[in-house]
């Protein structure tokens, strides 16, 4: 969702569909191609060319350009004229034909889109014809743009993928140095506060909606939770460790919430802020640990709320 970024999709309204094609000659004669002219609707004006692709002013976010798949050729890019098809092994095209045709050219289509104004949320797009496509049997034969072979909408919608990082996908470390085995209270969940670490880290979110309606909700997953979800379980059997957010306040570390401060969302719908909390170091089993290195890993997820 970036200016000049594109993107497309494939369209299709089935296989094929049927059509007629007259002969000057009557019921006399054959012919070996089918020469296809596609016109762009004049309600979209000229945008420019992008990697090749003529686009089009769909809206005020994004350009429209389209390319036609013509049997036996490929997608060709619109508008183009007098294109022939290409049809497999001797095929010829009787002019005393009494069955209506099976034809494939036109029913499938490449849309792209090229963002030239970034938008937040869903994008939607009405009904809009964006070619027609029209055939005859020689280049010497005008278009009768009066009897049009297939026209080609779209309509639909776009939605932004909506993201956030935190601490710019970074590791958040707490590092609690040496502690005094002595410092560990013989009462299980008890915290040694004088080596509480906190921490701020940064939040940042994109493709939110405009209105400032999206919310963010920050948890607290440790890997491997204590029984009760008050510690966080370490490599040190007797070491746990408490969370605390920005209030001071102990979470479960299986889903703890932790309050975030955001700011409000700009006109393309990013919104920055940021999480405080603590870490300390808690007697998990009563014991005296053992002295030694211990490590620990959690993670903190961000949900948008609508």
């Amino acid at each position: 969702n970036k200016v000049g970024t594109t993107f497309n999709t494939t369209v299709t309204n089935g296989s094929s569909y049927p059509g007629r094609c007259h002969c000057d000659t009557g019921n006399v004669g054959e012919f070996p191609y089918i020469y296809y002219t596609s016109k762009i609707n004049q309600a979209l004006t000229y945008a420019g060319v992008h990697s090749n692709i003529n686009y089009y002013d769909l809206n005020p976010n994004l350009d429209v350009g389209i390319a036609i798949d013509i049997l036996g050729v490929g997608y060709v890019n619109a508008p183009f004229e007098y294109h022939a098809n290409n049809p497999s092994g001797n095929t010829k095209y009787n002019c005393n034909r009494i069955e209506p045709l099976s034809i494939s050219s036109g029913a499938k289509a490449i849309v792209y889109f090229y963002i030239k104004k970034t938008f937040a949320g869903k994008l939607i797009i009405p009904e809009t014809k964006i070619v027609t496509l029209y055939g005859t049997i020689s280049r010497d034969t005008p278009v009768d743009y009066s009897q049009p072979m297939a026209d080609v909408y779209i309509r639909g919608d776009i939605t932004a993928p909506q993201s956030c990082e935190i601490n710019n996908l970074q590791p958040v470390y707490f590092d609690f140095k040496e502690i005094p085995a002595a410092d560990f209270s013989s009462v299980v969940g008890s915290a040694v506060t004088t080596h509480k670490i906190t921490k701020t880290v940064t939040i940042e979110c994109e493709n939110l909606g405009i209105l400032n309606t999206d919310d963010i909700s920050t948890s607290f997953y440790a890997t491997e939770p204590n029984t009760d979800n008050s510690m966080v379980v370490t490599s040190n059997s007797n070491v746990g460790i408490k969370i605390y957010d920005k209030n001071n306040k102990e979470i479960k570390v299986n889903g703890g919430e932790l309050p975030t401060d955001m700011g409000k969302s700009t006109v393309y719908g990013e919104k920055s802020g940021s999480v405080t909390f603590s870490a300390a170091p808690a007697s998990l089993t009563g014991a005296r640990p053992a002295p030694g290195q211990f490590t620990a890993t959690a993670t903190i997820t961000v949900e948008i709320v609508r």
